[in-house]
């Protein structure tokens, strides 16, 4: 339901990715089009939209903050994927399978500074520029801190993680 109620705005925000990430170098971005477009449930974009059209916001405007975050999300999982080594992604091999880890890697870094670049560009004015960078970066440094701290239990051997632990790491 909620899909069909901004599936215009879904499909701008996957274009604007797109014309984004082919204006990119192919040897280090080639890939990263096909894995995003693999498809995935663009949650982050869907709340983003439907958050901004609740308070009467003009949906246009979102589009490009919604491409970086899900462009933010999409670096996550490849490297959530090279460090579980899990094989597949939305039922295609995964980048560090099909390219091998250096450029899985690389490729992911580059996402990650492609994301800060485009939200260093946004025209928002310096005062939102700087307040938005912020929100980004407590967002960016507790997903690190969930996968580090998910790293740790494995590297520990921890098993008899409790719930609420287990929800503290995935916020």
């Amino acid at each position: 339901m909620f899909y069909e109620m901004v599936k215009p705005e879904i499909s701008k925000v996957e274009e604007y990715i797109a014309k984004t990430i082919e204006t990119q170098p192919p040897a280090v971005y080639g890939m990263l089009l096909p894995y995003i477009m693999r498809g995935g449930k663009r949650l982050r974009p869907l709340l983003a939209i439907l958050s901004c059209k609740a308070v009467g916001g003009d949906a246009s405007k979102v589009i490009r903050p919604a491409g970086i975050l899900e462009m933010f999300h999409n670096f996550s999982l490849i490297h959530d994927d090279l460090v579980d080594n899990s094989q597949f992604r939305r039922g295609e091999p995964t980048l560090h399978i099909t390219h091998g880890i250096p450029i899985a890697l690389n490729s992911g870094d580059a996402l990650y500074t492609l994301v800060w670049s485009e939200m260093m560009d946004l025209g928002i004015g310096q005062k939102r520029q700087i307040e938005l960078q912020k929100k980004y970066v407590e967002v960016f440094k507790k997903v690190v801190e969930g996968q580090g701290t998910e790293l740790d239990w494995e590297i520990n051997n921890r098993f008899d993680i409790n719930e609420k632990e287990y929800l503290e790491m995935i916020d």
